[in-house]
């Protein structure tokens, strides 16, 4: 039977999964040569041992109230559903680490 928590790792983990699916197609939309690449792409910690180029969208647009780059906003329908797309994903991901721990300590709380 699953509990709370097992719903919310699960539900990031979709989200994960949703988020690099995402991220691969923008990668292709948007090309390394591209001047607003690196306005909309940031590497992860250690990310630069393993790739070229960033991969993953800046941290800062996961947050809802910040403005998409203008490289997104003057590029097609594509590549700016592509771009909310992968920041709903990602803001998933977050909710379901965050719900996943609340839960795990609120639980673990209660027991004792």
């Amino acid at each position: 039977m699953l509990t709370i928590p097992d719903y919310c790792l699960e539900f990031a983990g979709y989200c994960m999964i949703g988020y690099i699916i995402l991220m691969i197609g923008l990668r292709i939309a948007i090309r390394a040569e591209n001047p607003g690449f690196g306005e909309v792409f940031a590497s992860p910690i250690w990310g630069d041992i393993t790739t070229r180029y960033p991969w993953q969208i800046n941290a800062k647009y996961i947050l809802p109230w910040v403005q998409s780059p203008a490289t997104v906003a003057s590029r097609g329908l594509i590549v700016r559903t592509l771009f909310a797309a992968a920041r709903i994903a990602s803001a998933g991901v977050a909710m379901g680490f965050i719900g996943f721990l609340v839960t795990g300590v609120y639980i673990g709380i209660r027991a004792a």
